[in-house]
């Protein structure tokens, strides 16, 4: 299942409450980083999953993340909720035609969908200025060539204003 999700959405990292085909992916994953932490520790598990070594394996191969980076509570937490909103920004612009993308501040799907496309522009620009960020405003490669693939518009157009009107356009 998980397979067949990072084929869809090019990433392995569901949200802890996310579902996929009807089951909860995102509890699922939880489980296999509590197991895989269980086990670094030399702890027997308390439940009924063992993280053995082909399951390791397995999730390895598919690139699986062990453990997920915080970062602060304002900002994007973590891989598996950039990728949820990475999601939204494909299923918004496949709404709206393919081309458009949310203006400042604007609510999709009850998500902040305007402010987390203007992080990704704030991302890129300290990347080409060669400036770290926090993890929430890191343009990673991966991230990049995934939102390229969108034909993601990194910089915003601003209205301009129309003298004979005096109205932007």
């Amino acid at each position: 299942l998980l397979k067949d999700y990072n084929i869809e959405n090019k990433h392995v990292c569901p949200c802890s409450k996310e579902t996929y085909r009807d089951q909860n992916l995102g509890a699922w994953v939880n489980r296999q980083r509590s197991s895989y932490r269980n086990r670094q520790k030399g702890e027997s598990p308390e439940s009924s999953i063992k993280m053995s070594d082909e399951r390791m394996a397995l999730l390895n191969e598919i690139g699986f993340l062990w453990e997920i980076r915080r970062a602060s509570d304002n900002s994007i937490r973590d891989e598996s909720k950039w990728g949820s909103m990475y999601q939204l920004l494909k299923d918004y612009r496949a709404e709206h035609n393919n081309h458009v993308s949310p203006a400042r501040g604007e609510i999709y799907m009850g998500r902040n969908l305007g402010k987390w496309v203007d992080q990704q522009r704030t991302a890129y620009n300290r990347r080409l200025k060669g400036k770290l960020g926090s993890s929430s405003l890191i343009m990673s490669d991966q991230r990049l060539a995934l939102l390229n693939e969108l034909g993601f518009v990194w910089s915003e157009r601003k209205p301009r204003p129309c003298k004979s009107l005096g109205k932007h356009v």
